[in-house]
């Protein structure tokens, strides 16, 4: 066995134990469960040499220890976002989400993301909302946009990343008036969802969801 002894730039230490023939993505793996750290952001360096994916851990290691550092990047994520299939730009996205706005300012990453909520596939634009949900930045018009949307389970999807994008509630009030009459009714039970108060801004719209044929919608009013 390998001893891999991984450091991270916040001086951070992980020991890890490998086979000779262990592939260095096998090390990425493990690493994204301790460290919670998707593999897809990882780059692990070793005497200034970036391993690759398919490497074996022997390749690098001429002692019993082989010392690695692990560098936090966004650029392959960022391509995959811009120019993968559908699948790969979920996956990319669902990363992003997990650590992008965490570590990283990402300004060159809102625009990638905001360009995949007019992909034709559903499960990228869903994704592509769930992945703002924690930007810094003003994507409001993009997520209004959203609201617009074909698919009711994007539209919802919208509702929801506005919830935790727009941090006036006079601002989030004004814009969730509109999916409040919204045709799909699990859309409408989001938008009520965000209205503790809805009866102290527009009683008549909440007497109207109070009739509403649908007993979700009438239960969250």
């Amino acid at each position: 066995m390998i001893r891999v002894e991984v450091r991270t730039i916040a001086g951070e230490l992980i020991e890890l134990d490998a086979k000779p023939d262990e592939q260095v993505l096998t090390l990425k793996e493990e690493l994204a469960l301790q460290l919670d750290i998707p593999v897809e952001c990882q780059k692990l360096v070793h005497e200034l040499s970036e391993l690759k994916d398919t490497d074996e851990v022997s390749l690098h290691c001429a002692h019993a220890t082989l010392p690695l550092t692990l560098l936090i990047t966004l650029e392959s994520i960022c391509r995959s976002i811009q120019f993968g299939s559908s699948s790969i730009q979920v996956s990319a996205l669902k990363a992003f989400a997990k650590v992008g706005w965490k570590r990283f300012a990402c300004h060159d990453a809102i625009e990638a993301i905001v360009a995949c909520l007019k992909s034709k596939k559903t499960r990228v634009r869903v994704a592509a909302l769930d992945a703002l949900k924690q930007c810094n930045e003003d994507v409001t018009s993009a997520l209004e946009a959203a609201l617009e949307d074909s698919v009711a389970a994007v539209r919802r999807r919208a509702v929801l990343t506005l919830r935790t994008v727009v941090k006036s509630e006079d601002l989030l009030h004004a814009i969730l008036r509109r999916p409040l009459h919204d045709e799909d009714a699990s859309v409408r039970c989001a938008a009520l969802d965000v209205f503790p108060r809805l009866a102290e801004l527009d009683v008549d719209i909440l007497a109207l969801q109070l009739k509403h044929r649908e007993v979700d919608v009438r239960c969250s009013a």
